[in-house]
């Protein structure tokens, strides 16, 4: 330990005996930072000079005079979180690189971070630490801000220093992105679902011949001369099928969801003055998604220079190698990530889809941390587990809504078997091959 933070903690115990620190002394301009658990609960402890650019801007409960020095006691809350992440350099979420393995959750409990973090680091997979969809958020009781801020305490309390990234996404209302870009989300996804015209399957091919021919014609030209033999084969042997009917179908089905997704992309993340990950969902759920649909999608936007980092592929229950392999190649020729939520035909085939992907993949594995968390309670809370389980269907929803579900109960049972749910967790994560 450095001589002047030695002096800093002798200064902060000499005017708050026997304060727990929970976190190491960071460097702020012209101060120091540090967690503590006190009597009230989780406070921030700020060691400042008067000349420190964050002095006249932190909410402070109360404050202690030493010298040139000030003590400040704070509330873990939304203006103090805002500045720990601007004056702790790493403390804030991140673009993260697109050539690479990511893991993504929302630690609903704050008590899964402190556990994955070694397991991460161990095998250099950057995490997204909250990524939370809106349907998510509201489920949940808390919004955008409220979840970057948990994030934020829980990166600063774990010191974690090499980098993470904070995904908003499922956006389909102008005012959430706006929201989210404020709050300093490093990653974004919109939800134009609603512009697939999915009623398009099920025309007949004179209908689809008919509607094609109302597009304006310089459009339909530079369409049927981008994929002009109806047949293009990827690199690695999957073949994709453009002929006429095909084409037709999927220009109809997908003119305006392209429109709707590069309007968004130009108005909001175009020019940003910092590099923010775009995440794209391509099907509207309970939808699926053929090669074909995803390679012109993909390859339309990519063309009109929305610079993609993620696709999200659908919850599928029934995914196999072929199919993982197929989105793949389409997602390498498109020179993005491919997105799945971690269930169980994927995890049948992990072993293959992360060989096949060479890796550079990203998965959301929330409902891995769900299943460690009803284990514990079933291991420690019958009570609480057949309340949990006399439910007809175990949601996410039910889980962390913090009025209407157990999320007080859970996270009670959690705080007091903390070491039961790592020693859990790191089971499973083993079990599942997930490195």
């Amino acid at each position: 330990m450095k001589k002047d933070q030695e002096e800093i903690y002798a200064l902060i115990e000499k005017n708050m005996k026997g304060i727990n620190l929970l976190s190491a002394l960071y460097t702020i301009p012209d101060g120091w930072l540090s967690l503590a658990e006190l009597p009230e609960g989780k406070r921030l402890i700020a060691v400042v000079k008067k000349q420190c650019p964050a002095f006249n801007f932190f909410k402070t409960e109360r404050e202690f005079k030493e010298g040139a020095l000030f003590i400040k006691v704070l509330e873990l809350n939304a203006n103090n979180a805002a500045l720990v992440r601007r004056f702790v350099n790493w403390a804030g979420p991140v673009a993260l690189e697109r050539k690479s393995m990511t893991i993504g959750f929302c630690d609903w409990f704050s008590n899964s971070t402190k556990s994955l973090l070694p397991l991460l680091a161990k095998q250099n997979i950057r995490p997204l630490l909250a990524e939370v969809t809106k349907k998510a958020s509201v489920t949940s009781g808390q919004n955008f801000l409220e979840i970057m801020d948990a994030v934020t305490w829980s990166v600063l309390e774990n010191g974690y220093q090499d980098g993470y990234g904070a995904a908003a996404l499922d956006l389909n209302e102008e005012e959430d992105i706006v929201k989210v870009l404020l709050y300093g989300y490093s990653m974004i996804g919109f939800d134009c679902s609603d512009k697939i015209n999915y009623e398009i399957d099920s025309m007949s091919e004179e209908m689809v011949a008919k509607e094609y021919l109302q597009l304006p014609v310089e459009f339909r030209e530079a369409m049927e001369e981008s994929y002009v033999d109806g047949i293009l084969k990827l690199s690695n042997g999957h073949i994709l099928n453009y002929a006429a009917d095909n084409l037709r179908r999927i220009v109809l089905k997908y003119g305006e969801f392209i429109m709707r997704v590069q309007s968004l992309y130009n108005s909001y993340l175009l020019n940003t003055p910092w590099e923010i990950n775009f995440a794209l969902s391509m099907v509207a759920a309970g939808k699926s998604l053929t090669l074909e649909e995803h390679y012109l999608v993909g390859h339309e936007l990519i063309r009109n220079k929305v610079k993609i980092a993620l696709v999200k592929m659908p919850q599928s229950g029934t995914w196999d190698l072929q199919e993982c392999s197929g989105h793949a190649e389409v997602a390498e020729a498109c020179g993005y990530r491919l997105s799945f939520d971690y269930e169980k035909s994927l995890q049948e085939i992990l072993p293959e889809v992360l060989k096949c992907t060479n890796r550079n993949l990203h998965i959301n594995i929330t409902s891995l941390l769900c299943e460690a968390t009803l284990q514990v309670i079933e291991l420690t809370d019958q009570v609480l587990y057949k309340k949990i389980i006399a439910v007809d269907k175990v949601e996410l929803g039910l889980l962390i809504n913090k009025n209407k579900g157990f999320k007080r109960e859970i996270t009670d049972v959690l705080a007091r078997e903390q070491a039961l749910y790592e020693k859990v967790l790191v089971k499973l994560w083993e079990e599942q091959k997930l490195l």
